[in-house]
């Protein structure tokens, strides 16, 4: 396997070749784990060239066994009593929100969730709405904060204390013929050996099935509605999905970046058994047509496998994008070139290649460097790159604001966007800004872009980039843009 395309192929192979709905802990499907898993395993190894840990994860025991007993004792009874504490607080709610700080920018002096918090205001439902936040960040920073409820502490108070049962029902037909398969090609062997049976027993036990029971009690103490997600696939979503899908909750993936036919956390599920999978949500908030064709390519060929409406694709926008076309607001700068940077697998020697900084030094424009949230801590790194590799002026280039000012505000007042291959993409079609895709991953997930010809691509590695980007450039210079952006239709949610 080269690129994502052939991991696409490997994996409907897997979903055409074994029985993957076969495949049960206590009666719960595994395959959607697994298969997510396993995706992301495979862009590790042909993107970032080397293998992730060999250390079998799920098998390591972060327990200090050399504690006494009387210490032990104490410890989960002062666990039990946080987590009660905590979850005694807890208060009746329709509307639950999924998130985490990443999903946060800075706004109105606070950390603004730019998904929800504009939905929670436009439908003015704070009184019957709250957070379930992934980390253990400062609760007061956020915005809308009283409705902000941090459950990491609480689950590892709840874990630590909690008694596991050590026996679960397992369902495996075909699976050790599906992991002789992974060891019989080089590149999945190491994960075969950690997604063994013995592995994922050890898995359930220790780490799924406690979540599941926080979750439950979560649940039951909340009794919500409807619950709202962002990026559904983490081990956590996966257990409170489970949860709330047995207890007919609707659930409802929000879409925060690209959705292609070559992301196979949202493409090309090809053999979902009749009841749906519980790992996964049952509605797909998507911001474009392009996006919900996308879903609905697979939704349809199970509904009318099962006759069921298990799962739904709407087209209801971006909200962010939405709340920020209302208004007209001035800004300090314009005419700048918005460079979307990503973290790894995209290196730091791949963002800025002798091409690009060429071009930098070049243009008579401004840069600005809009880092991801999970590169926030390299802002350091970036700059002494740069120095390092030949950028003339480093006061051309704009970090800080780029990255902290609200996007939409950003794209507003740029001449031009490029990227490798980052969902502010789409976002830049919904103001209107042409974008340059350097890279074929974004190629794959912008196609559609490139076709209506609202972005272009051009190889970061290509010994003409120079001239076709200025090229692009030069055509940018003179365009008028006129915003444009169809209202979603959010109250079918709300």
């Amino acid at each position: 396997m080269q690129n994502r395309e052939e991991i696409k192929e490997f994996i409907l192979k897997i979903e055409n070749d074994f029985p993957i709905n076969n495949w049960k802990i206590n009666d719960i499907h595994i395959w959607p784990y697994i298969r997510i898993r396993l995706f992301f395993y495979l862009i590790n190894c042909i993107e970032v060239s080397k293998h992730i840990d060999k250390t079998n994860k799920n098998n390591q025991n972060f327990t200090k066994q050399n504690f006494n007993f009387l210490k032990n004792i104490l410890k989960k009874i002062k666990n039990h009593y946080y987590y009660k504490k905590w979850l005694n607080n807890l208060p009746k709610k329709d509307f639950v929100f999924l998130g985490g700080d990443f999903h946060r920018v800075n706004f109105k002096n606070k950390r603004y969730n730019r998904y929800f918090d504009v939905l929670i205001e436009e439908h003015e439902i704070e009184n019957h709405s709250m957070y379930l936040e992934y980390g253990d960040d400062d609760i007061k920073k956020k915005y809308n904060s009283p409705i902000v409820y941090n459950f990491f502490q609480p689950l590892q108070s709840f874990r630590k204390y909690i008694k596991k049962e050590n026996n679960c029902k397992i369902q495996n037909d075909g699976y050790l013929e599906f992991i002789n398969f992974l060891e019989n090609n080089k590149m999945t062997e190491d994960f075969a050996s950690q997604y063994s049976i013995a592995s994922l027993k050890h898995w359930f036990i220790n780490s799924f099935q406690p979540r599941i029971l926080f979750f439950e009690t979560v649940l039951f103490k909340i009794k919500p509605k409807q619950i709202h997600f962002l990026c559904y696939y983490s081990e956590n979503n996966f257990a409170l999905l489970c949860v709330a899908n047995r207890l007919n909750i609707r659930t409802i993936e929000m879409q925060h970046g690209p959705q292609s036919n070559i992301h196979m956390c949202y493409a090309n599920w090809s053999n979902i058994p009749d009841e749906g999978y519980a790992m996964m949500p049952k509605i797909f908030w998507q911001w474009d047509d392009y996006s919900k064709k996308i879903v609905d390519n697979w939704i349809m060929k199970t509904k009318t496998k099962t006759k069921t409406k298990t799962y739904r694709a709407l087209v209801i926008g971006n909200p962010w994008v939405e709340y920020w076309k209302k208004k007209n607001l001035t800004y300090q700068f314009n005419n700048y070139i918005l460079y979307s940077l990503q973290p790894d697998p995209i290196r730091i020697e791949q963002l800025f290649p002798s091409q690009i900084i060429k071009v930098m030094n070049e243009s008579n424009y401004q840069w600005f460097l809009r880092m991801h949230p999970r590169q926030i801590l390299k802002k350091e790194d970036i700059i002494d790159y740069l120095c390092k590799n030949g950028v003339e002026d480093i006061m051309k280039i704009n970090i800080e604001n780029a990255t902290s000012d609200p996007l939409p505000i950003l794209l507003t007042n740029s001449l031009l966007h490029i990227t490798h291959s980052s969902g502010v993409t789409l976002e830049a079609d919904s103001f209107n800004v042409f974008t340059v895709i350097v890279n074929k991953i974004g190629l794959s997930n912008f196609k559609h872009l490139v076709n209506e010809k609202k972005a272009t691509y051009i190889d970061y590695k290509a010994i003409n980039f120079t001239e076709e980007f200025n090229k692009v450039l030069f055509s940018q210079e003179h365009k008028i843009r006129n915003s444009i952006f169809a209202l979603g239709v959010t109250e079918r949610l709300f």
